[in-house]
């Protein structure tokens, strides 16, 4: 391997370790399977997101899930909801509530 090649690997490999480091995790500590709305913002204005939904079963983790986000528990207009962002660990509490580590 070339020594430019070599730099370019460890640069990436840089780049995908301080990226992961730097980003929300969700468990679920629920006895209950979730269903867990992502909202990221689309630009800088804070005014519109892209959703994701995904489901946590019971003790599942999901990692990196977003740099910054609103993290909710369904779909629900009124669904309770925490804002997250770095290295924040949203935990799904026993009765399905939302916790941030």
């Amino acid at each position: 391997m070339s020594k430019h090649m070599l730099g370019f690997a460890v640069a990436a490999a840089m780049a995908f370790v301080a990226t992961s480091a730097h980003a929300v995790d969700i468990r679920n500590n629920d006895d209950e399977i979730q269903d867990i709305v992502l909202s990221v913002w689309k630009d800088q204005t804070g005014l519109e997101t892209t959703d994701t939904l995904i489901t946590l079963a019971p003790g599942e983790v999901r990692t990196n899930v977003c740099t910054m986000c609103i993290v909710s528990l369904g779909k629900d207009e009124d669904a309770e909801s925490v804002a997250a962002e770095n290295v924040q660990i949203v935990t799904v509490i026993k009765g399905g509530k939302l916790a941030i580590d």
